[in-house]
């Protein structure tokens, strides 16, 4: 859905910010802090976040120039906030390559995880990403990386669930789950067609699931005669 915003509020934040750099004049510290400043009026991608009745989020380096010798930037952070514009640190955010919405990078929390998919060159947000998830699911296959799956619903894409009890890994006693040797014992029995899926973080350990497309699934059961599930069956058909 299209973000709405006050293109008046919006033309005076950019009257502001005009204003900031003919103060700054030659001040290159002052102004390499007013470079970092842009307006966003497409919203956030990122879950719980919401740009207000102005529909405008400004980011930038609000802090005070290094020795603290301008708070000129601080000052339009202060104005932004009464024009009714959230302010948001600009090293904490991107913009979305296809909506440019804003998406959070850095964590706010202890339970956070990313909204979003980072590639080469790319980042595209979570809603972006649920629109045709299929090349994010596959560019995650046969990889140790244990992903957020975006609320994308797995066993809508054909993945099955191996194991109802999550792993475990964490500071706890016993939770030393790892889903690299994992990945190696599925590879050795020649399943490529695996993720590992976030399913909970805390401050202190992680849990985490581990999912095998349908394909490999019935690829396996083909070649050794009985259901895929973890801990691998012991006892399987060697013929191929």
């Amino acid at each position: 859905m299209k973000t709405e915003f006050n293109k008046k509020i919006a033309s005076r934040a950019n009257c502001v910010m005009e204003a900031a750099n003919n103060m700054a004049a030659d001040n290159h510290s002052v102004l390499n802090h007013l470079e970092e400043m842009n307006l966003h009026v497409h919203g956030y991608a990122e879950p719980g976040y919401s740009p207000g009745e102005c529909g405008i989020v400004a980011t930038g380096n609000w802090n005070r120039t290094s020795g603290g010798e301008s708070d000129l930037p601080e000052r339009v952070g202060n104005i932004f906030e009464k024009m009714g514009i959230k302010c948001e640190w600009s090293d904490e955010w991107a913009t979305c390559d296809d909506c440019n919405k804003l998406i959070r990078t850095s964590a706010d929390s202890y339970g956070w995880s990313p909204s979003y998919w980072i590639g080469d060159g790319f980042i595209i947000c979570h809603e972006c990403v649920k629109e045709d998830p299929e090349e994010y699911l596959k560019s995650h296959e046969d990889t140790a990386d244990v992903i957020a799956t975006l609320g994308i619903d797995l066993s809508e894409h054909q993945y099955v669930r191996l194991s109802l009890q999550s792993f475990e890994t964490g500071l706890h006693p016993g939770q030393i789950d790892r889903p690299a040797p994992i990945a190696k014992e599925l590879r050795d029995k020649g399943v490529s067609r695996f993720l590992f899926r976030i399913d909970e973080v805390s401050q202190f350990y992680s849990e985490w699931s581990l999912w095998v497309h349908e394909d490999d699934m019935e690829w396996y059961e083909d070649k050794y005669g009985c259901a895929l599930t973890y801990p691998l069956n012991e006892k399987e058909q060697t013929s191929s």
